[in-house]
C-alpha cells in the first residue's frame, strides 16, 4: 500500500454554515479548534441547521485572533469578538442534548434573523459550556452533531461517484479531516491512527442525512435523492442508516497539517 497523507483539513466555525480549508490546525481533545464553536438556535432552543434552511452554507466565516468574521449571501458582514460576547447562558438542544451555551448579543441574533428570515439566536460553546461524545462520555464535543471530528477518504467518494456516475464533492459530507493514498472504505477497518502529534481512535460510522443531497455551490439538490439512493444500496447499517465516513477522537491535543502520513496504528 502507498503511504496514507492527510490532503485536507476543515473546520465550520458556525456549525451548518460554510467551511475553512486549513492547511494546519490545533487539535483540541474536543475536535479542531474553532470548529463548531457557535451554533444558531430558535427562541426555543433547538438548534437550526442546513437540512431546513439550506441557505445556511451560503454564509462564510473567516477566524480572528479574537473571534469570528460571517458574510451572509448577500455580501453583508458582520464581525463577532469573543472578549465582548454576553456573559448570559441559555440551554441549547443539540439531538436531545441540552448544551449551557453562551449568548452572544442581541446584534447578532437580530442580523441572522433578519439573513434567514426566522428568528434565530447566536450561541457560543464558552467557558462554562460542556458536553460529551454519545459513547465516550469521558470524550469532550462542542457543537458537532456527535462527534469531535469526521473523516473521509478521498477513494471512498471517487467510488461513490463512480457508482452514482457523477462527481460527488467532498463539501457535501463535511468532513474534518480527508486523507488519500488508501483503497475506498479503507477507513471503515482502521481502529486508530495517528497524524502529525496526534493519535486518534475511529469509533464509529458516520450516518448521513439529507444535507448530502444538496450542493453546496448552487444549493439545488440533486436528482434522485443523490447521493443517499446509490449509497443505500450498499453502505446501509442492520438500522437500515446509511454510512460514509468515520468519526474519530482525539486521544491527546496537537497541531496537524497537510502532507503529514497517517500511520494506521
Amino acid at each position: 500500500m502507498s503511504d496514507i497523507n492527510l490532503t485536507s483539513i476543515h473546520v465550520y466555525p458556525v456549525k451548518s454554515t460554510a467551511g475553512i480549508e486549513l492547511d494546519r490546525s490545533f487539535v483540541e481533545l474536543g475536535g479542531l479548534s474553532f470548529d463548531r464553536r457557535f451554533i444558531l438556535s430558535d427562541l426555543a432552543g433547538d438548534f437550526i441547521s442546513a437540512r431546513k434552511y439550506p441557505q445556511m452554507l451560503h454564509f462564510r466565516t473567516a477566524i480572528l485572533q479574537d473571534g469570528l468574521y460571517i458574510v451572509a449571501p448577500d455580501g453583508d458582514s458582520i464581525r463577532v469578538n469573543l472578549p465582548e460576547l454576553f456573559q448570559n447562558y441559555r440551554q441549547v438542544n443539540v439531538w436531545g442534548t441540552e448544551i449551557n451555551a453562551q449568548l452572544c448579543g442581541p446584534q447578532f441574533d437580530e442580523w441572522f434573523s433578519n439573513k434567514l428570515d426566522v428568528q434565530c439566536q447566536l450561541l457560543y460553546f464558552g467557558d462554562q459550556s460542556e458536553r460529551s461524545t454519545p459513547s465516550h462520555p469521558d470524550k469532550p464535543v462542542a457543537f458537532a452533531d456527535g462527534y469531535p471530528l469526521l473523516l473521509i477518504s478521498e477513494g471512498s467518494l471517487e467510488d461513490l461517484s463512480q457508482r452514482a456516475e457523477q462527481q460527488f464533492s467532498m463539501a457535501q459530507f463535511r468532513p474534518n479531516i480527508v486523507v488519500s493514498g488508501c483503497d475506498p472504505y479503507a477507513e471503515d477497518g482502521w481502529s486508530s491512527i495517528r497524524i502529525g502529534e496526534v493519535i486518534f481512535d475511529v469509533v464509529k460510522p458516520c450516518t448521513r442525512c439529507v444535507m448530502t443531497t444538496y450542493d453546496p455551490e448552487t444549493l439545488a439538490r440533486f436528482k434522485g435523492s443523490e447521493p443517499l439512493k446509490t449509497l443505500a444500496g450498499y453502505r446501509r447499517n442492520k438500522n437500515g442508516e446509511v454510512e460514509f465516513g468515520q468519526n474519530i477522537i482525539p486521544r491527546n491535543e496537537g497541531i496537524i497539517q497537510t502532507g503529514d502520513t497517517v500511520e494506521i496504528l
